[in-house]
């Protein structure tokens, strides 16, 4: 229930700069590079904006979504952690769009597996990365 919660917010906070990255980038990439880059940058503040707006929205209404979205005040902090998550995972979204509109998927598999052990540690309990919400 949590991650729903978190994911959702996740995927408000990148509103599709993803595909958007990945279309444009790569359309422009060749011909204008300029223009690829600085649509890129664009995205990159944008989403950044918006994932700290929303993460913000998160961590000051955690209390109200704990109580009365998911039902149990107990996961307030939970949230608040959390929207540290969502901010890193939307801006993380826009940066493979970019990366996959360059065509440059080993650098995006490297930073993927860097950012799955990252989680994996992160996770830091004994309950084989299940989550106990």
């Amino acid at each position: 229930l949590l991650q729903g919660t978190l994911g959702t917010f996740a995927m408000l906070a990148s509103l599709a700069f993803s595909m958007t990255a990945t279309r444009y980038v790569a359309a422009f990439r060749v011909q204008d590079p300029r223009r690829a880059a600085s649509l890129g940058k664009l995205l990159l503040v944008s989403a950044g904006i918006i994932s700290c707006i929303l993460s913000c929205a998160l961590a000051v209404f955690a209390d109200d979504l704990a109580l009365n979205l998911l039902r149990d005040p107990a996961l307030a902090g939970l949230l608040r952690g959390g929207s540290l998550y969502l901010f890193f995972q939307a801006y993380q979204g826009v940066q493979s769009g970019i990366l996959a509109g360059l065509e440059a998927f080993s650098k995006n598999a490297q930073i993927n597996a860097v950012r799955a052990i990252i989680l994996v540690v992160a996770d830091g309990d004994d309950d084989g990365g299940h989550a106990s919400v």
